[in-house]
């Protein structure tokens, strides 16, 4: 069928669905748990209580219980390959989210070239339009105004074509 593939949330590719019902994958079986195997785990459960006393790798403040940049994690390196150290969890996350948020998702791309090829840039304007830029004020001073009409239910109005008083609602008043 048409609809039972996905697109992997790390590299991009194509992959099946799995079938039936349940949570549907978000990557592909090459890039799942590529980072957190049962090695890393292992490592962190050995290592995390040695980490509390030290300083964050990312921000330099110490790794304490309770601090409300959060617990420790284990920070991988910013190239993917190995580790860094132990850092709050708010720096480890906040500089994946900036990581992530710099690096060009070939998703994005391929949305951007999509629109640009179904919406034409625009045209500039035309040489009939009037050029749009800072308008000079027009108000008439009231000196030059004809009287208000006496029953008092006139406006002045300056829109070109309606230039003079302009009767108003009974309402509004």
């Amino acid at each position: 069928m048409a609809n039972d593939w996905t697109i992997c949330g790390r590299c991009y590719n194509e992959f099946p669905k799995r079938p039936g019902k349940g949570r549907p994958r978000l990557y592909c079986d090459a890039c799942r748990d590529t980072k957190h195997d049962a090695a890393h785990d292992k490592f962190r459960r050995a290592t995390i209580a040695a980490a509390y006393g030290t300083p964050c790798v990312r921000c330099g403040e110490d790794l304490t219980y309770g601090n409300p940049l959060g617990e420790p994690e284990l920070d991988h390196a910013d190239d993917g390959i190995g580790y860094l150290g132990y850092s709050h969890r708010h720096c480890n996350r906040s500089a994946g989210a900036t990581k992530g948020n710099l690096t060009p998702s070939p998703a994005k791309a391929a949305q951007q070239a999509r629109w640009a090829s179904t919406h034409p840039p625009s045209r500039s304007p035309s040489p009939s339009r009037p050029p749009t830029g800072p308008r000079t004020p027009t108000a008439t001073p009231s000196a030059t105004r004809p009287p208000m009409p006496d029953d008092g239910f006139w406006a002045w109005c300056e829109v070109p074509g309606f230039v003079g008083w302009q009767p108003i609602s009974r309402e509004w008043k």
